[in-house]
């Protein structure tokens, strides 16, 4: 088992982050409905920032390495980061099942 030096970590921390934020983009769509996916093919600029977000964190991991002080991650450690971040996304799902009352409780 290798020893994973302490700016990968660092960097994964951050990637997993940053995919949490984009996770949660699609939780935030809209708060009242259940199904976070309603909706979403015919929605352009919402795949648009999601695509230039993604793509700038790429670009910031793997070569502005001076600019962001981050390591290059390999294919397994990205994966790691996205099923980590997903995490994020289940979590926002199971809170809107979560019963709100209509009325203050104070």
């Amino acid at each position: 088992m290798s020893i994973i030096k302490m700016e990968v970590k660092n960097t994964m921390m951050f990637n997993t982050f940053v995919l949490c934020q984009l996770f949660n983009g699609f939780n935030a769509r809209d708060l009242e409905k259940k199904n976070v996916f309603k909706g979403i093919s015919g929605n352009k600029l919402f795949w648009g920032i999601i695509g230039i977000a993604i793509l700038l964190q790429l670009v910031m991991v793997e070569f502005l390495k001076r600019f962001a002080g981050t390591e290059r991650l390999d294919l397994l450690q990205w994966g790691v980061c996205a099923a980590l971040a997903s995490i994020s996304w289940a979590i926002g799902c199971l809170v809107k099942f979560i019963p709100v009352p209509k009325k203050p409780i104070l």
